[in-house]
């Protein structure tokens, strides 16, 4: 029977004892959901989860099924008009005589009972926790039913405690109360026990509860509690127990601490546990009637009698019984007795009793009598006594010192060596300006310090003490549950170390009549926690450990080369504790600090080893003492402290697995965090208040939903939550993170007044919106109402609680309204309208470092950087850089076919709906793609706020290419069209010249001829060709370009300053000056002249830096010409005069946006003169040539001149005999010859580009790629100069190592470039024999006819011109086959010559590609150019039109640029990412004002869309720089390096490496 009651509630695979915390301990949604469950083996998890919740009333939990048994009037029919009395009164046969009956088949003990015997011991020892917070009877001794063994769970009373206050009168008659507060296990106290013989109509239970609660709480489950019927099978021999405790009150019923046990059952059917009673009892009580005193019922009361324990008989049967006059035998009568007269009857002689018996025992006392009786103790478990002795082992060298010494041996990291780390840590983000040092060297002090405390802490942590080891080892050793059983009894040996405890009575006395005195308007409750924490002892935790292990790990990491074994063992024990529910510290709450790489490294093990999971982090904010921790743990049925007095230090985070199944849970795991108390006593006003924001704005940035706990209805309490509260949350939405919060109105009286309610919601938004306009102003945010701030509902948002006990503690029960309130506040929680932002442990790790490197510093808003929005922004923008170039491939694909089309006159004119028509498909795609991409990424939460700006650029990108593509082809086509009428008369005359060639020929081709004479022949009338042919043609004259540049300088600048600068002949030097001063004017309104040199700031002069910023004009004026010039060349163009004046717009526009220092001067107009009159040469000379190119290539007389060679040739061929055919095979074969290395050049440029980004790393990705490898191709060269390029032209600079890096791939592919060349012939092969097979067979045609048949099965690119081939239209038909033969020979010699042309061995002439690869590649990796103002480091935002601040990477010294303090020659060596967190300040240039770095923004326009952020990583590149090239940036700028920190001096070329390797890390 009792392994079917097991079987029915679903329990058969967890017996016996299988059932582990790991089973029960999830998030599970269905207790909220429903009220009860639907069937039995829903029944023992409903009632754990109720339990948990430490709703007492889990005990009355039924499976709905049977609750509707309950209905009396189910499936009743009949109707009462003609009812009689004993009609009604004998319906025997009609009904069931008793309506109750097998209403509930099992009785809920048993299910109680049956967890008992699944659950393994530490969860056992979990529940028992649950029961007794619940004022629930606990199983003393239990019967197995399987192995027929008396168990004694001695295992699930060590964790507990007691608080009491027992009171008495002292000798001088005075009130004393004593304060005690003690483990279970170790309270000497007296047990009253309670018996029964035989059957009674009076419940024992129910008159224990009498005694211990006047029957106010069913402590000791009875008869008539709700799931009480029928057999109850596994509480036969059961022995509970439970403890009264005195408040210290004078309406306590007992005066000390007792402990009450109860035998359930027949005593006389269980002599073991009757044993046992009589043992450890101080008191027995025997509930009995007369006819109980059978031959059985005699043996046990004569040992009762005969024993020395007091005797209590309660007659069950009996109105009165006589007194008697025995010492400590007493009978008292039960039977229709006043229950409250019982009682109290009871109690009197309880009291009495216990007053002359001197047997009290502890519950390890029991637990020896239990062993001595044979009786199984769980603690004997094989494992369980392992860990005991394990943990023992660990503790034993603590008691052997003092408590002021315990620390500093055995946990020296986490002492003086670590708060001095955090201290100097901390003034890393003040960093004050002083004298003789400049910041980077104070920065770099601090740094050297923080080192040094580093290298202590690895001195005394490389070797781990004896303590440490062993804790180690063991963590390391044992299996999960073998690993928890340590853990445990580590905690519990812990608190009992004596050198960490003291002598605290009488102290306490006084200090606790102090306390209750001052705060009388303070609940019981309060007093209750506030009373108990003044006797509360220093105590031990397993946290210190494991804080200890956390700085040994940070010691390892911060010592490069000498990680070892240890290093890698650390974290990953901390992490398979989170993993199995073991809270972990997050921020180290004796320090305030977060060791921020070791919690990094805990969860990057964790997501080894479960994966990215995602989260839901709940966190909870309050004052100390108001019930945090319980709220915690009633809602997840956690184990955080919450014992009198416990108040949590510092923060801990706590891992809870979502039960699968749960549908409506959009996460795979909970994390509640739980953190210390505001307004610590132990803080000072100032300290608390500034420790209580950055605590506030931690948890609340951390958290996807904070709980706002708000305790009582004390306005001052409310006030300070509120206002750090609110002010945490403005400084949430000022850096775009967007937390959820709900308020948990504690300790309210009567919640169920909703006018009180409603009364109260309104008070709170009042007080809400107040502060939040007061923080408005404090943190210069313009809002006004508390729900602009976040996503607030007052009506819903705000939960209140009615008080945690139901009555006054220490023995009241939870209270079921409290439980009610939890439940509700569960089901929001997890609504849908939390669930937002669920962010994976991998960013839940960013986040954390994020928000401390922030708080760090006193402007949390200014200092936050969002790691997860930048990693997200990044990966956007290399996907971004994938969607345009397949985009910008696609347009290069239809490029090259559209021109083809022009080209060959299929096409005329190309109008932009034809592009989109083309291009569509491919958009389509992609912009498909990128939506997927936005609604599927895991950060797509993140990704949001850029989605429209995203769709909008790329949008805006195929427009402009689109543009692009139409003004070239538009060029290209009006090229064609100009050139059309050219090529019909190069036709015209190459036909009468073949004519005039063929009539000469045939009177020289009978004649003995040789070379010479054939070519005076053919130069007769060469020269009277070209003559009547010249007269025929109009003359045009060439352009003098010379004038033509004068002419458009002169539209543009004044005569008078051209000639001066002719005169002076400045614009032969203006690419090599080193001095731009003759070219700047002051702007007005910059009284530089009265600038007085500071100490504090520094202020810019006309110096190098300004020299610099010029030279990189100059150089980019002259490099924009150049490449505007070949861009020209390579279309093939004539010269237009256009040209010129696009050079000159493009002049006006560079020096007009040239922010040279900061537009604080002008440039003069001598300046753009001298730089058009330098380049006007080159200019002149390149457009003269691309003039005399087009000229050469489009005259037909010139066409004409440039083929002589090949005219001679075939008039030669004529001469010897020679046909026409031949020579049209010929012909026809030169020109396809020419269009399939057209086509094939067409093709590889595609290929080569792809390629080219594909092969090349540096290449292949968005721009911060490239920067990366710039930076690394920068230390591989070590080349000065080139750094200097690099840093004060990097736009310039960018394009040069696109340059060379194109040009290196094709240094390096010649044989994979030929290898597509051959390819392509291949296929271009085998199109041209398609064409000319097609034709050559229609053998009857006529040749000409044949040849046009050619251009009509023309396809796929390849087109052919039949104007150049009109002088062969007199080929003889009865040639034809012959023609074929010759060629189909020819062409396929042709395609032989190109294959070898294209073998691979010889580089290819670039110039013929379709466009040049290097500059398509410019500009897909082009970004935005604008440079920092302080030290002009390039923005590293991938968009041109970014939307946002500029930011760069890292940001340098800014000597790096020449820059140098006012007056001096000293050049700057700060780094403003270092400025913005000091005291230092600069200089403004308008109206020498000085300013705060940390307030730039507000120092002009080019500084307020900059985000300089406080950065606290190494970055050693331009440190290294600094220290290795010293002396060559000293004769650059002309200055002295005099402020390097010596540290910097430590950093290797190798480190940088490593770092740059890191960068994407």
């Amino acid at each position: 029977m009792n392994f079917k009651i097991i079987e029915r509630l679903g329990l058969k695979d967890y017996c016996p004892k299988k059932l582990t915390t790991s089973d029960v301990l999830v998030l599970d949604m269905s207790s909220t959901e429903r009220s009860q469950p639907a069937t039995e083996k829903e029944l023992p998890f409903f009632y754990l989860q109720k339990l948990f919740m430490v709703d007492y009333r889990a005990r009355e939990v039924v499976p709905i099924k049977n609750e509707k048994k309950l209905s009396l009037l189910q499936n009743c029919t009949k109707e009462t008009e003609d009812l009689g009395v004993d009609d009604f009164f004998n319906e025997d046969n009609e009904g069931s005589s008793d309506v109750n009956k097998n209403l509930i088949d099992i009785h809920f003990m048993d299910v109680q009972m049956a967890i008992y015997h699944c659950a393994d011991m530490l969860l056992w020892q979990y529940i028992v926790s649950k029961l007794s917070f619940c004022q629930y009877a606990l199983p003393l001794l239990v019967p197995n039913p399987f192995t027929g063994m008396i168990e004694f769970p001695l295992w699930s009373f060590r964790p507990l405690k007691k608080s009491w206050k027992s009171s008495g009168i002292s000798k001088n008659g005075r009130h004393d109360v004593d304060c005690k507060n003690a483990c279970i296990c170790e309270m000497t106290i007296p047990i009253v026990s309670f018996l029964r013989l035989g059957q009674s109509f009076t419940s024992k239970s129910q008159i224990l509860n009498g005694v211990i609660n006047n029957q106010k709480h069913n402590t000791f489950y009875h008869r008539h509690c709700k799931g009480s019927r029928g057999k109850c099978h596994f509480m036969d021999g059961v022995v509970e127990i439970s403890w009264y405790c005195p408040r210290g009150k004078d309406d306590d019923l007992f005066s000390d601490c007792i402990a009450f046990a109860n035998l359930r059952g027949d005593a006389r059917d269980h002599p073991k546990q009757l044993d046992f009673l009589l043992c450890t009892s101080s008191v027995i009580i025997i509930l009995m009637t007369d006819a109980d005193r059978n031959k059985d019922g005699k043996v046990i009361l004569e040992k009762l009698l005969k024993s020395q324990t007091p005797l209590i008989c309660l007659c069950a049967d009996k109105e009165t019984v006589p007194k008697g006059n025995y010492k400590n035998k007493v009978k008292i009568p039960v039977l229709n007795q006043n229950q409250a007269e019982l009682f109290q009857k009871l109690r009197i002689c309880i009291k009495d009793m216990l007053y002359s018996s001197e047997v009290m025992v502890t519950m390890d006392n029991c637990a020896e009598i239990a062993r001595n009786s044979n009786l199984k103790i769980d603690e004997d478990d094989d494992d369980c006594k392992a860990a005991k002795v394990k943990a023992e082992s660990v503790v034993e060298s603590l008691k052997q010192v003092s408590s002021s010494a315990v620390k500093e041996l055995f946990f020296p990291l986490q002492g003086d060596l670590w708060h001095s780390w955090c201290k100097k840590n901390k003034e890393l983000t003040r960093l004050q300006a002083k004298e003789i040092q400049s910041i980077e060297q104070t920065k770099s002090k601090i740094e050297s310090e923080k080192d040094k405390l580093r290298r202590e802490q690895y001195k005394r942590g490389f070797r781990p003490n004896n303590v440490l080891t062993k804790f180690i080892t063991y963590l390391k050793m044992l299996s999960e549950s073998q690993k928890k059983l340590f853990l445990k009894w580590l905690g519990i040996r812990l608190d009992e170390v004596p050198a960490l405890s003291h002598s605290h009575k009488s102290g306490a006395e006084s200090s606790v009549g102090g306390s209750v005195k001052q705060k009388s308007q303070k609940t019981d409750m309060e007093k209750e926690q506030w009373e108990a924490s003044s006797l509360k002892p220093p105590t031990l935790g397993v946290e210190i450990l494991l804080r200890e292990l956390g700085q040994i790990y940070e010691a390892l990491d911060s010592q490069s080369g000498k990680k070892n074994e240890l290093f890698l063992t650390l974290s990953q024990l901390a992490a398979d504790l989170m993993i199995t529910g073991y809270p972990i510290e997050l921020l180290d709450g004796d320090a305030s600090h977060i060791p921020v790489t070791w919690i990094n490294s805990v969860l990057q093990r964790v997501i080894e080893k479960l994966g990215d999971k995602k989260i839901f982090v709940l966190s909870v904010l309050g004052i100390q003492s108001t019930g945090k921790s319980t709220l915690l743990n009633s809602l997840f049925g956690l184990q955080f402290a919450v014992s009198a007095g416990q108040c949590t230090r510092g923060a801990f985070m706590q891992l809870i697995k979502v039960k699968e199944g749960q549908e409506n849970l959009s996460f795979d795991y909970l994390l509640v965090i739980d953190t210390e108390g505001l307004r610590a006593l132990e803080l000072g006003n100032k300290s608390a208040l500034h420790h209580d924001n950055e605590l506030a704005t931690f948890v609340i940035g951390i958290a996807n939903l904070t709980l706002v706990n708000i305790f009582g209805e004390n306005p001052s309490d409310m006030q300070d939550i509120l206002q750090i509260a609110v002010q945490a949350f403005l400084r949430m939405k000022k850096v775009n993170l967007s937390p959820s919060c709900i308020f948990v109105h504690q300790n309210v009286g009567d919640v169920l007044a909703d006018e009180k309610n409603r009364e109260g919601r309104n008070r709170l938004k009042e007080r809400l919106d107040d502060m939040t306009q007061t923080a408005a102003k404090q943190e210069v945010c313009d809002v006004i109402q508390f729900k602009d701030v976040i996503r607030f509902d007052i009506d819903r948002h705000v939960h209140y609680f009615t008080h945690l006990w139901e009555g006054n503690p220490p023995m009241a029960p939870p209270n079921p309204s409290y439980c009610e309130n939890v439940q509700k506040l569960k089901e929001m929680l997890f609504s849908e309208e939390m669930q937002v932002g669920i962010l994976k442990m991998s960013q839940f790790k960013a986040r954390v470092q994020d928000l401390w490197s922030a708080l760090l510093d006193e402007d949390f808003v200014f200092s936050f950087k969002n790691t997860l929005e930048v990693g997200a922004y990044r990966k956007l923008s290399e996907e971004y850089g994938k969607w345009s170039w397949q985009l910008r491939s696609e347009v290069l694909e239809i490029e090259n076919d559209m021109k083809s089309q022009i080209e060959n006159h299929i096409v005329r004119e190309v109008t932009v709906l034809d592009l989109e028509e083309k291009i569509w498909k491919k958009y389509e795609n992609l912009e498909t793609e990128m939506e997927q991409y936005f609604e599927n990424d895991k950060d797509k939460d993140i990704l949001a706020q850029w989605s429209g700006k995203i769709k909008l650029n790329f949008k805006n990108l195929k427009e402009d290419l689109i543009k692009d593509v139409k003004r070239v082809l538009d060029s290209f086509s009006l090229m064609i069209q100009s050139i059309r009428k050219v090529e019909e008369q190069k036709s015209k005359y190459e036909m009468e010249l073949m004519k005039k060639s063929q009539e000469v020929a045939l009177q020289l081709k009978d004649k003995a001829t040789d070379e010479t004479e054939l070519k005076k022949a053919f130069e007769n009338l060469w020269i009277a060709w070209v003559t009547r042919v010249k007269s025929d043609m109009p003359q045009l004259e060439d352009p003098i370009i010379e004038a033509d540049f004068d002419r458009t300088l002169s539209e543009h600048f004044e005569n008078k300053l051209i000639r001066s600068c002719r005169d002076r002949k400045t614009y032969q030097k203006v690419a090599t000056v080193s001095d731009f001063s003759t070219y700047l004017n002051m702007k007005k309104g910059n009284p530089l002249q009265n600038v007085m040199k500071i100490t504090d700031g520094f202020i810019y002069n006309v110096d190098e830096q300004d020299h610099q910023s010029m030279r990189n004009l100059t150089k980019t004026l002259i490099q924009n010409a150049r490449v505007y010039i070949e861009g020209k060349e390579t279309t093939m163009a004539d010269y237009n005069q256009n040209y010129i004046h696009e050079m000159m717009k493009k002049i006006h526009e560079e020096v007009k946006h040239c922010d040279c220092n900061k537009h604080r001067f002008e440039i003069k107009k001598e300046y753009s003169i001298d730089v058009a009159l330098h380049i006007r040469e080159e200019a002149v000379h390149r457009f003269q040539e691309m003039h005399h190119t087009f000229k050469k290539a489009n005259n037909p007389l010139e066409h004409l001149q440039g083929k002589k060679s090949d005219f001679f040739e075939s008039f030669k061929m004529l001469c010897s005999g020679t046909t026409m055919a031949a020579l049209l095979a010929d012909k026809i074969t030169q020109n396809v010859k020419k269009t399939i290395r057209k086509q094939a050049f067409k093709k590889v440029t595609i290929f080569v580009i792809k390629d080219s980004k594909k092969s090349d790393p540096a290449l292949n990705g968005d721009r911060a790629n490239l920067e990366q490898h710039i930076l690394q191709s920068l230390m591989e060269k070590c080349d000065f100069q080139e750094f200097i390029q690099y840093a004060n032209s990097p736009k310039s600079y960018y394009k040069e190592f696109i340059r060379k890096r194109v040009d290196e791939y094709f240094s390096l592919n010649n044989e994979k470039i030929g290898q597509m060349f051959q390819a392509l012939l291949n296929m271009i092969w085998v199109k041209v024999s398609k064409i000319f097979g097609f034709a050559i067979d229609e053998e009857n045609a006529d040749p000409f006819s044949w040849f046009n048949n050619i251009f009509v099965g023309q396809s796929d690119g390849m087109f052919f011109s039949k104007n150049d081939f009109r002088g062969y239209q007199s080929v003889d038909p009865q040639d034809i086959t012959f023609f074929r033969d010759t060629l189909e020979n020819s062409l396929l010699n042709a395609v032989n010559e190109l294959k070898e042309e294209f073998n691979g061995k010889q580089p290819i002439d670039r110039k013929l590609l379709s466009c040049q690869p290097d500059e398509v590649l410019i500009q897909q990796l082009n970004g935005c150019w604008v440079t920092c103002p302080l030290c002009h480091a390039v923005c590293a935002n991938t968009f041109n039109d970014h939307e946002g601040d500029h930011s760069a990477r890292f940001h340098r010294p800014q000597g790096v640029s020449g820059i140098k303090w006012h007056s001096t020659d000293r050049l700057v060596v700060n780094i403003c990412s270092s400025l913005v967190e000091s005291n230092c300040k600069m200089v403004l240039h308008k109206n020498n004002k000085k300013r705060l770095y940390k307030q730039y923004r507000k120092a002009g326009p080019e500084f307020a869309n900059w985000s300089i952020k406080p950065d606290r990583s190494t970055q050693p590149l331009w440190k290294w720089f600094l220290c290795q090239f010293k002396s060559d940036l000293e004769k650059e700028y002309n200055g002295i390096l005099e402020d390097i920190p010596p540290e910097w001096n430590r950093f290797t070329k190798e480190d940088v490496m490593n770092s740059l390797m890191d960068w994407t890390n």
